[in-house]
């Protein structure tokens, strides 16, 4: 599997984006590092997640989707999140 990082710019004030943390949320292996930043683990292509997610975007929306490799730097970052990208990035 290959990890991600995935960012995103939600314009719509008040819209429900329920179905967006859902979709990134049945990847098999997730973490939610940030606001608007997510890293998943996946065998899909950066353009099979962008196609996943941008269903349940607004035409306005901006999505961004990379492959992510060590290394790595964070700040502040919850111990949790921070764990599992030490063990999720290669």
């Amino acid at each position: 599997m290959k990890t991600f990082l995935i960012t995103y710019d939600l314009f719509q004030p008040g819209q429900n984006y329920s179905g967006l943390v859902a979709e990134l949320k049945k990847f098999p292996y997730w973490a939610h590092c940030l606001q608007s930043v997510w890293v998943v683990k996946a065998t899909f292509s950066v353009v099979e997640i962008r196609s996943r997610l941008q269903v349940h975007l607004d035409a306005n929306d901006k999505l961004l989707v990379i492959r992510a490799t060590r290394p790595w730097a964070g700040r502040n970052l919850d111990t949790k999140v921070a764990d599992w990208l030490e063990k999720s990035l290669t």
